[in-house]
């Protein structure tokens, strides 16, 4: 998730710097510039909302989505290193700062292959799960409203669990979001500060099945089958601040977004079904306080390094079913991450990337289970942009490795699980 053109600052006319290939940024535009803008805004906002009815499907037999595995190609590139970094799709999700002084239409898609991996006293033998296949769009546009002001849109897949097994006493797990951010950005006249702030509508859904163990004890032959879905609502907010041509700062934040799910669940007794309840609860998503580091160590070289903590306000599931209530504990734990990116530029159409990170469990031992994994996560990846003569037109790909092995302790006895995902990702960039 990178601009269309090589990261960094040219200098204009009125010698203010503007970030690299956005040179056609800066004459004013016509009325009829403007018309064709607002109708790009249209047609993405319809498309965006399109994507927002369709990506939960997507979500079925997957797996885990890692922080470093969030954003578009290029930011996947770079390891998910993206706080500081300028000019793409990801801004939207790492620091809405960033958008600062851009103008492009991006179409990101990100397609995770998953499977986890159990094996513990309730099952020695080991096992594993389905194969997951999930794709994950990206879409986003920005528009410039002067030397100062840019608004915009993205959607984007923002965080997610999910695992599924053939048969087991836990089957599935599923609980994701989708986010649909307006953001708006300032820069200063040298474009050396940039702040932003973004309001969320956010998409969440939570899929499981199960033994009945909220009582603490496994009672085997009751099987329950939640499905639950909903809207709520989030902000962020960024900046960004260059103190040299060599380092840049920047530092971001999003509050844990709370939804209202509702739906319903299916309970069985020795695989015969008994009835459906309907059942409702609230459910924190993550949010995010994120700092960001560029540097710049030569003229071809960009590293940026990024150290995050996810911000989980998860005690409890407490399912309401009207006349009585069931509570899940969780306690899921604010988790830190850290993640470090590398890009070359080879040739004025070529740019080279690496990266990799590191993420620390939010999940408790004693509430993990086979489909509800955790532990000490990694990833890894490489990927690169192609960009045009004329710099108003680009493709990042990347592709990369995540997993996350760790200890369960559940109702059912203990175990270990490991978490494997092979991704892949391409973009198209339009500059305006």
């Amino acid at each position: 998730m990178t601009l269309f053109v090589k990261p960094g600052l040219t200098k204009c006319k009125k010698n203010i710097n503007i970030p690299a290939g956005n040179e056609a940024m800066a004459p004013q535009k016509s009325a009829k510039g403007r018309g064709n803008e607002m109708n790009r805004l249209i047609l993405v906002v319809l498309i965006c909302c399109c994507c927002l009815a369709l990506e939960p499907l997507a979500w079925a037999g997957g797996n885990i989505l890692p922080g470093g595995t969030i954003g578009g190609a290029a930011s996947l590139g770079r390891g998910g290193a993206s706080n500081a970094v300028v000019g793409d799709g990801s801004a939207f999700y790492h620091n809405v700062a960033n958008i600062a002084g851009t103008q492009f239409l991006e179409f990101d898609l990100s397609t995770l292959v998953s499977r986890s991996w159990y094996q513990g006293s309730d099952c020695p033998d080991g096992q594993n799960s389905e194969l997951g296949l999930s794709p994950v769009p990206l879409m986003a546009l920005t528009n410039r409203l002067g030397p100062n002001w840019t608004i915009g849109t993205a959607i984007y897949g923002s965080d997610g669990i999910g695992v599924q097994h053939k048969k087991g006493p836990y089957r599935k797990s599923l609980l994701t979001s989708v986010n649909f951010t307006t953001a708006i950005a300032y820069n200063n006249d040298d474009n050396t500060f940039s702040a932003g702030f973004g309001a969320d509508v956010v998409y969440g859904q939570l899929s499981c099945r199960g033994i009945f163990d909220q009582l603490g004890i496994a009672v085997t032959p009751v099987d329950v089958t939640n499905d639950l879905d909903g809207i709520g609502y989030g902000w962020r907010l960024g900046v960004r601040q260059e103190f040299t041509e060599w380092l840049t700062a920047s530092l971001s934040y999003s509050p844990p977004r709370k939804l209202k799910l509702r739906g319903s669940s299916d309970i069985a007794l020795f695989d015969l079904e008994l009835g459906r309840l309907k059942a409702e609860t609230e459910i924190n998503f993550p949010g995010k306080l994120g700092l960001g580091l560029l540097l710049k160590p030569a003229e071809t070289v960009r590293v940026s390094v990024d150290a995050d903590l996810n911000l989980y306000d998860l005690e409890k599931i407490n399912l309401d079913f009207g006349l009585f209530q069931l509570a899940q504990i969780t306690e899921w734990k604010s988790n830190p991450s850290v993640k470090v990116g590398v890009e070359k530029d080879f040739n004025a159409n070529w740019t080279g990337r690496a990266g990799a990170g590191i993420l620390w469990p939010a999940i408790p031992i004693e509430h993990r289970t086979r489909t509800i994994p955790d532990g000490l996560g990694f990833h890894g990846a490489l990927g690169g942009t192609w960009t045009n003569d004329a710099k108003d037109f680009a493709i990042d790909f990347a592709v990369g490795v995540s997993g996350a092995d760790g200890e369960v302790i559940s109702p059912m006895g203990e175990g270990q699980t490991k978490n494997r995902i092979g991704y892949a990702a391409i973009a198209a960039r339009w500059l305006f």
